[in-house]
């Protein structure tokens, strides 16, 4: 690819900041004077979280394309890293809240079948996915430094086995969230849960 054109895409690599901040700014500004509903709701709460890791992967994603930037991190776990930065923490987190959000309201309830397992899956999701994202991020890091320092191809690999350890562990939490979060719709669409109890047992006091 000639020269001239890869510095091309470059700049408008860094314009896309422009349209992101946009996108990020009009969303966090709507929550100014709410940020309590943070802790009040747990959709606010999934869609502000997948907001920030949004902004992080907006910016990371201009910064890989300066060419000593990738000179270090391409074709290394970084990349994989910043791709579950956008799928999951922001793609994700946002579709969680907005199935918390959306699905009480369809089927005319007044929340989620077990609104205790959301705080768990919320939690449970942040912390697997920031062992995860960060654990593919440091060692994409060794690995691209490695590389330019002339080690061998094998010790790199061998390089990566804490950070691979930590992957695993942080994967596995992170499907026990997305099976807790299959498993809340599920009760939810079924008419199970504790939710579903209480308003039966409302009812049936009533009568």
């Amino acid at each position: 690819m000639p020269y001239w054109l890869q510095t091309v895409a470059i700049i408008f690599s860094v314009l896309l900041i422009i349209p992101v901040s946009t996108v990020v700014v009009n969303f966090l500004g709507t929550m100014r004077g709410h940020w309590d509903l943070l802790i009040k709701s747990p959709p606010i709460r999934f869609f502000i979280t997948g907001t920030v890791f949004y902004m992080i992967t907006c910016l990371q994603g201009p910064t890989q394309a300066l060419r000593s930037v990738s000179q270090v991190v391409k074709f290394t776990n970084w990349v994989p890293g910043h791709a579950h930065l956008a799928l999951f923490g922001t793609f994700s987190f946002m579709a969680f809240g907005g199935v918390y959000y959306i699905l009480p309201r369809l089927l005319s309830r007044r929340s989620m079948a077990w609104p205790a397992l959301i705080e768990w899956q919320y939690w449970i999701a942040l912390i697997g996915f920031f062992g995860f994202a960060t654990s593919l991020w440091i060692g994409g890091l060794v690995q691209g430094a490695m590389w330019i320092a002339g080690t061998p191809f094998l010790e790199g690999v061998r390089a990566q086995s804490p950070y691979y350890l930590v992957r695993a562990i942080s994967g596995v939490l992170m499907f026990i969230s997305v099976l807790l979060f299959a498993y809340n719709v599920y009760a939810t669409a079924v008419g199970r849960g504790e939710e579903v109890a209480a308003a039966r047992k409302a009812a049936a006091v009533a009568a």
